[in-house]
């Protein structure tokens, strides 16, 4: 190819590649809910006249009250009650892990308590933290969870757990050797 056109090739790309990188930061910008939620709140309907002033150039009126601001709150709230929700279940994933270093029967319950959470990934955590802890006392109700649940992925999850739990510990496995010998 003759060089001029390359280069015409490269830098149609190149200004692409900056039309897009200046554009997307208006795209991806986070929404500042406590903004929108005052402005949906304060918002209300124009009337006739007021819109036709705004827009002299068309010649259709649009009717009082088209404009309304509840799709733009129900949004807001959407974002906030998911951020609610993902902050909460953080929460119960971080006591989970300070659970599972302590060695008594009460942070145990608190984690076998949190094996039965309506979110999943709080689940997956409660039995990542139940085999952290370390405690057989826990495989009686790792057995009734697997034999009750209907996901597959779990169920297999709680038995490995169970599994684990299962096996000699490394005092036992030393113990049996001495006996041996």
């Amino acid at each position: 190819m003759r060089p001029k056109i390359v280069i015409l090739i490269l830098l149609a790309g190149l200004a692409g590649i900056i039309g897009i990188m200046l554009v997307k930061p208006q795209l991806t910008a986070p929404i500042a809910t406590k903004e929108i939620s005052s402005t949906a709140a304060s918002a209300r309907p124009a009337s006739e006249h007021e819109l036709m002033a705004e827009s002299p150039g068309m010649t259709a009126a649009i009717p009082p009250g088209a404009i309304n601001p509840a799709p733009v709150q129900l949004v807001v709230d959407e974002l906030e009650t998911n951020a609610e929700h993902e902050a909460e279940v953080q929460v119960k994933i971080d006591r989970l892990q300070e659970l599972q270093a302590k060695d008594d029967p009460a942070s145990l319950n608190a984690i076998l308590a949190e094996l039965v959470n309506p979110h999943q990934e709080v689940r997956a955590v409660a039995v990542e933290a139940t085999i952290q802890f370390g405690n057989r006392n826990a495989i009686p109700t790792l057995k009734n969870l697997a034999a009750t649940t209907t996901d597959n992925d779990e169920k297999r999850a709680l038995l490995d757990a169970v599994d684990f739990l299962s096996l000699p510990t490394l005092t036992e496995v030393h113990a049996a050797s001495q006996g041996l010998q």
